[in-house]
């Protein structure tokens, strides 16, 4: 057991310090912090007017919405038109196809259906606008949904690297679940014996996985709490039928 914890820390030593390790980790961490914060904002922003059965034209918009979770342009089309934006091998590339996802503004939708309109209406009677009413009694009210939408975005960006793929061209701008893909693709060819070589990429691949999981399983238990709340609130169905 001793020999094969030794076999380990070499691998994590050989991934640690590899030199580029840090730098792409760092970015992945940048990058998750900005993707999701606009993520989050631009959803709810979406996602709460949505909500309201006064909206003109909301039923439209809804299926519009729906439809394009079912039905996509495709990854070329997408390609053309960062390319065509002048996006291309920038950090916007890799954080704008992912910044609203229809299933998660659906979600969003869904739990702003809940919220108590009566407390909206007596916003209103204060003197709180829209933007107020929004962002100081529907945001506050919110945080199960918007704490769940957190993780789903941070996991869904800390964890892209197809993107990374088809956009960025220049080596220090990778996230660092692009640069342990390569990583891992050249640890397979580095042993002459076909066995050995996928043993080393095996575990080099382990030790990969558990490096960029460590911090998603750190925020998870102090997100865990928001999951219960979430699941816990009432259906908008339910909310209907008691107004």
């Amino acid at each position: 057991s001793r020999g094969l914890g030794d076999v380990y820390k070499r691998q994590y030593k050989y991934v640690v310090t590899d030199g580029k390790f840090i730098p792409y980790y760092g970015n992945t961490v940048v990058y998750s912090i900005i993707g999701t914060v606009c993520a989050l904002l631009f959803s709810a922003l979406l996602a709460y007017p949505l909500s309201k059965a006064e909206l003109y034209g909301g039923k439209a918009i809804n299926k519009f919405i729906i439809f394009t979770m079912y039905f996509g342009g495709g990854m070329i089309p997408n390609y053309i038109l960062m390319v065509s934006l002048g996006l291309r091998d920038t950090v916007a590339s890799f954080i704008l196809p992912g910044m609203i996802s229809t299933y998660y503004v659906i979600l969003m939708r869904s739990f702003f259906l809940t919220l108590p309109r009566e407390l909206e209406e007596a916003g209103e009677i204060d003197g709180l606008d829209l933007w107020g009413v929004f962002w100081r009694i529907a945001i506050p009210l919110s945080k199960p949904i918007i704490a769940t939408m957190t993780l789903f975005y941070v996991v869904q960006y800390w964890n892209d690297w197809f993107d990374a793929f088809l956009y960025l061209d220049t080596t220090t701008k990778w996230p660092v679940a692009y640069y342990l893909r390569q990583l891992i693709s050249s640890a397979s060819g580095t042993s002459a014996d076909a066995g050995d070589a996928m043993q080393i990429a095996s575990n080099i691949k382990s030790c990969a996985m558990v490096l960029t999981s460590a911090p998603i399983i750190c925020i998870y238990p102090f997100i865990q709490k928001y999951f219960c709340l979430l699941y816990t609130s009432p259906s908008p169905r339910d909310v209907e039928e008691s107004r």
